[in-house]
């Protein structure tokens, strides 16, 4: 909850391919973060930020 509203967010990675010297930048398909099996949520949100 934040200020009292329940909200909702989807955790993924959405790599790229950078050069410094092209200009052209290349995106990779996202990869959802999954919840794992005896991991709770509280250290899914740690990598975040």
């Amino acid at each position: 909850m934040y200020h009292g509203k329940t909200t909702y967010s989807h955790q993924a990675v959405t790599p790229v391919i950078v050069s410094p010297s092209k200009q052209q930048v290349i995106p990779l398909p996202p990869a959802f973060v999954q919840p794992q099996e005896g991991h709770q949520d509280c250290e899914l949100n740690q990598n975040v930020g």
